[in-house]
């Protein structure tokens, strides 16, 4: 018998997908350790408005949240 996949709307499948170290590293042309440095920053605004409460993860930050943070801090100055 087969398992079938729940289906998910694309918008709410995006609102749950992460960035990881290796991936900051990617986008924004760093080094290992300027990635985690920028995630760990990005999750301790995010524990501070407690969006993410017990839900931290190491070395990980929600997609959505990077984008909005990284691209639109570097284009207000």
């Amino acid at each position: 018998m087969s398992r079938r996949q729940p289906l998910r709307h694309p918008a709410l499948r995006r609102e749950h997908r992460i960035i990881t170290a290796a991936d900051v590293m990617e986008i924004l042309g760093c080094g290992q350790t300027k990635a985690y440095a920028i995630i760990r920053k990005l999750n301790a605004e995010l524990a501070e408005k407690g969006v993410l409460k017990d839900s931290l993860m190491g070395g990980r930050v929600p997609e959505k949240y990077f984008y909005e943070r990284v691209f639109l801090e570097g284009m207000s100055g």
